[in-house]
């Protein structure tokens, strides 16, 4: 029994000299080679690379981007009306980002315990809890929020301005390094993007660190919308000017193709 005993304490003694445990507040990566994004007439989208090494061995990154500039936004919901199928209400959304994408180098399921979501407040589930639905015209249901919410995430991905992308950043064993790439679409707007980053290992974080990139309009992108923003009238002069200019144009090359 007293071998045994002393055979356990130099096993336990052992493995816990050997035990390396995740120690906290170590630093994530420093990215962001670009902090800046320009948007000019023809603007078609610009892809970001990023680049960052991990404070341990066997740590999952896990990258949160939203946008800062969230105005609300209008919705419908439509239904059928006899033999019609047409809107019957009308919603403000707003409390959620324009833009909200996340990656990951692992799965975030095997990753993110209840513990660790609710202190991150990451992903779909977290900004349907944020969300804020205001009806303006229509009956309510006890479906609204599911069904808005559910259409809102489908147009979102479809323009390429929300995503999941799970096992999306490579990491390199050998030196821990990592790297992925962020698109912009050309439905990106004009404002600061915050880019959060988390090093997870067992259930403990690492390191963690929050960046800014900002996209900006340049050129005639730019004074289009200075002169839209602040010169109303004139603008509306422009633009009626503009699409003279572009109509007759268009019937003067269709009328010298004519011949």
């Amino acid at each position: 029994m007293k071998e045994t005993f002393i055979k356990t304490l130099v096993l336990v003694v052992v493995s816990l000299a050997f035990f390396v445990p995740p120690v906290k507040g170590e630093t994530c990566f420093t990215l962001l080679p670009e902090k800046k994004v320009t948007m000019g007439i023809g603007f078609g989208g610009e892809t970001v690379s990023f680049k960052g090494t991990l404070p341990q061995p066997g740590t999952t990154v896990i990258v949160q981007v939203k946008s800062e500039n969230n105005p609300p936004i209008k919705l419908v919901r439509k239904g059928r009306v006899v033999f019609f199928w047409m809107s019957v209400k009308q919603f403000e959304v707003s409390h959620v980002p324009f833009l909200y994408k996340v990656f990951s180098s692992g799965n975030l399921t095997d990753v993110l315990n209840e513990n660790l979501k609710k202190e991150l407040n990451i992903g779909y589930d977290a900004l349907k809890q944020n969300l804020r639905l205001k009806l303006l015209t229509g009956k309510s249901s006890d479906d609204d929020l599911n069904v808005v919410f559910d259409g809102f995430l489908k147009m979102k991905e479809k323009t390429g301005l929300y995503g999941v992308r799970e096992n999306a950043i490579e990491i390199n064993k050998e030196n821990n390094a990592f790297k992925f790439d962020l698109h912009f679409s050309d439905r990106a707007v004009e404002g600061n993007y915050t880019i959060t980053c988390w090093a997870i290992k067992d259930g403990v974080i690492l390191g963690d660190t929050q960046e800014t990139i900002a996209i900006e309009k340049v050129g005639l992108s730019q004074w289009l919308t200075y002169m839209a923003q602040h010169h109303g009238a004139i603008y509306g002069i422009i633009a009626v000017v503009i699409a003279i200019v572009v109509g007759l144009l268009a019937g003067f090359i269709f009328k010298g193709g004519s011949h």
